[in-house]
């Protein structure tokens, strides 16, 4: 892969991934509404508590479906913060190992061929004639070597 087209499929891939990034970002706004709706709710919980307007039993049923609430937003928080890093990350390796492949895989000694076969193709398929050979990728390769990314 040439430098050139290198640059062209990563600028449209991390173009993507700034599109989902948008909808990711809707999603931490809708995400933090709602833990802080849920902070809100344990408070009241515990004055009513403390009020005697709640006995023991109900207000550690209603404090532990919030605080696993709370703890379920916690993780889909750091699930959407961590993942566009992780996929730009992914996509700048893929594309790194590709600009290089045939001199990295022609100097690797076989146990480093082999983990990039598994790290790249999904399968080869050869058919009965010379000439029909077909492989499937492994993502992100798949997604890199899509027409469209052109």
């Amino acid at each position: 892969m040439n430098p050139d087209r290198r640059e062209r499929i990563e600028l449209t891939v991390l173009a993507k991934l700034h599109r989902q990034q948008a909808v990711n970002d809707q999603r931490l706004a809708a995400i933090a509404v709602e833990a802080h709706t849920v902070e809100a709710n344990q408070a009241k919980l515990l004055e009513a508590h403390y009020a005697d307007a709640i006995d023991r039993e109900a207000f550690l049923t209603h404090q532990r479906r919030l605080n696993t609430e709370l703890a379920n937003l916690g993780r889909e928080r750091a699930k959407l913060e961590s993942e566009n890093t992780e996929i730009q990350q992914r996509v700048r390796d893929a594309l790194d190992l590709l600009q290089d492949v045939h001199d990295t895989y022609s100097n690797a000694p076989v146990t480093v061929r082999k983990q990039l076969n598994r790290a790249i193709f999904a399968g080869i398929f050869l058919g009965p004639d010379p000439d029909q050979i077909r492989a499937e990728l492994n993502e992100p390769f798949a997604s890199i070597a899509r027409p469209n990314n052109d």
